[in-house]
C-alpha cells in the first residue's frame, strides 16, 4: 500500500512538472549570456523544479556580478520558457586613463590602490552542487575568465574617480573634470578614465591672525601645507583644500594639547594672485588650563608620588596642562614597572576638562598585571656562533625575571 502511494506521488509530480523548452537571458550589458548560463543547474530539455531555479538564481549572486535578477517563466502547456531579467555590473580587466600629463598613469594606479580590489570567485564555490559531467571544465574555464577582472559596481567606479581627484589634488590641480567610459570586450571590459586636466594652484603666503602664544613657524610645523619660500626652495608648494582643512583640524588638536581647550580655529580665508592662492587663518585662543587634581586607580606596588615623581613642578612650575607631561608621567609608570618585571602593565588616562575654573583633571588608571619569568630561550639562525657564546652576551636568562632595561640590552 505504502509503494503504491508513493508511486502515486511520483508520478503526480512528473505529470505537473514541465520540460524547460528554452532559458533567455535579457538586460545584461557586460556578461555575455552563454557565460551567465553556465552557472546554471538548469538548462533546456530538463524538467524544471523551483527548488533548482531558486538555487541558480542564489549561485549567480553569489558570484557578485549582477545587481539584480529576476527570472520570468512562460509557461505554454507542458513546457516552459526561463527569461532571466539581469542587471549585470562590469567586470574590469583593464583600466586605463587618456588625457593625463601632469600625473603619471603609474601614480594613478597606486592611488586607485587596483591590487587590493581584486574581487575572484573561487573555484569550489562556483562548482559546488554541480554533479561532474562533459560541461564542468567549460564552467572552469568561464570562473577562470571571471578571476582575471575586477567587478566593480557603480558606486566603486565614482570611488576611483574621488581617489584620481585626490592625487590631482595633491599635486595642486583642484578642478579636475573626469568622466569615464566601459567598453565591453567579450564577456570583461575596459574601463577607461577620460581626465581633463586644469591649471595648477600653488600656495603663496600664509599669514595667521590671533596668535598670540606661538609664532607662525611654530604653528607651520604642525601644518603639511605650506608657504612660498625661495631661501627653502619651495618654489611651487601645492595648494590642496582638503589637505589644509586637515591642517586646521591638526592646529585644533596642537592647541588643544598645550592647554587651549577653548581656541577656536576660523575657516581659513583664501584668496588667489595668479596661480598662487595666498592663505590667512583667525585663531581665538582663549585660556591655557592648568592641572588640576591628578588621580591614580590601581597602584598598589607604587604610591602616587613615586609614580609622579616631581615631574609636574620640575618641568611646569606654572602647572600649565601640556600633553608632553602626560607623557613623562606615563613614561615614568612605564620604567617603574618595567624595573620590577611588570613588563605588561599598561595604563589609560581619561582627561576631564573643568571649563568653570580652566583647569584639567587627569585620572591614571594604572593595570599592574604581574612579575614575567623567562621561560625556556630557543636560539634559531646562529650559523656560525655557538648557543653559548650568545647566551653569555644576554642580560636575561631561562628562569629569570624578566625587567625592560635588562630585555633591551639583551
Amino acid at each position: 500500500m505504502k509503494k503504491l502511494i508513493l508511486l502515486l506521488l511520483i508520478f503526480i509530480s512528473l505529470g505537473f512538472s514541465q520540460t524547460i523548452s528554452k532559458i533567455e537571458v535579457i538586460g545584461n550589458k557586460y556578461i555575455q549570456s552563454s557565460l551567465i548560463k553556465g552557472f546554471m543547474k538548469l538548462h533546456p530539455g530538463m524538467q524544471f523544479f523551483q527548488t533548482l531555479l531558486d538555487e541558480d538564481i542564489k549561485r549567480l549572486y553569489e558570484t557578485g556580478y549582477f545587481k539584480n535578477i529576476a527570472v520570468k517563466e512562460v509557461k505554454k502547456d507542458d513546457h516552459i520558457e526561463l527569461i532571466y531579467i539581469v542587471q549585470d555590473l562590469p567586470i574590469i580587466y583593464r583600466i586605463e586613463f587618456k588625457g593625463n600629463k601632469r600625473v603619471s598613469s603609474e601614480d594613478l594606479s597606486k592611488k586607485l590602490g587596483i591590487e587590493t580590489e581584486v574581487g575572484k570567485f573561487g573555484l569550489n564555490q562556483a562548482t559546488r552542487g554541480l554533479t561532474p559531467s562533459s560541461s564542468i571544465n567549460e564552467k572552469i574555464e568561464i570562473v577562470k575568465q571571471f578571476q582575471l577582472g575586477k567587478v566593480l559596481s557603480e558606486e566603486q567606479i565614482h570611488e576611483l574617480i574621488n581617489r584620481i581627484k585626490k592625487a590631482y589634488e595633491e599635486s595642486g590641480y583642484s578642478d579636475v573634470g573626469i568622466s569615464y567610459k566601459i567598453i565591453p570586450v567579450k564577456g570583461a571590459s575596459r574601463l577607461v578614465f577620460y581626465i581633463k586636466e586644469t591649471k595648477p594652484t600653488y600656495v603663496g603666503d600664509i599669514n595667521f591672525k590671533g596668535n598670540h602664544t606661538f609664532s607662525d613657524g611654530r604653528l607651520l610645523d604642525h601644518m603639511k601645507t605650506q608657504p612660498f619660500s625661495l631661501l627653502a626652495f619651495r618654489w611651487h608648494p601645492p595648494f590642496n583644500k582638503n589637505v589644509l582643512m586637515d591642517d586646521i583640524k591638526g592646529l585644533k588638536k596642537f592647541y588643544e594639547d598645550e592647554g587651549f581647550f577653548e581656541a577656536e580655529i576660523e575657516k581659513p580665508i583664501l584668496k588667489k594672485s595668479g596661480d598662487r592662492v595666498n592663505i590667512t587663518i583667525k585663531i581665538k585662543e582663549g585660556p591655557r588650563y592648568k592641572i588640576g587634581k591628578i588621580t591614580f586607580k590601581g597602584n598598589k606596588m607604587y604610591s602616587e608620588d613615586e609614580l609622579l615623581d616631581k615631574i609636574i613642578q620640575h618641568r611646569d612650575s606654572k602647572r600649565y596642562y601640556k600633553k608632553s607631561i602626560i607623557k613623562l608621567i606615563e613614561k615614568r609608570i612605564y620604567d617603574k614597572y618595567g624595573e620590577v618585571g611588570f613588563i605588561n602593565e599598561y595604563t589609560s588616562i581619561k582627561k576631564d576638562p573643568d571649563f568653570k575654573n580652566k583647569t584639567v583633571n587627569l585620572s591614571f588608571h594604572v593595570y599592574e598585571g604581574g612579575p614575567v619569568y623567562a621561560g625556556a630561550i630557543h636560539i634559531r639562525g646562529n650559523y656560525e656562533t655557538r648557543d653559548y657564546v650568545i647566551r653569555r652576551e644576554m642580560r636575561v636568562q631561562e628562569y629569570d625575571l624578566i625587567t625592560r632595561h635588562e630585555l633591551s640590552r639583551s
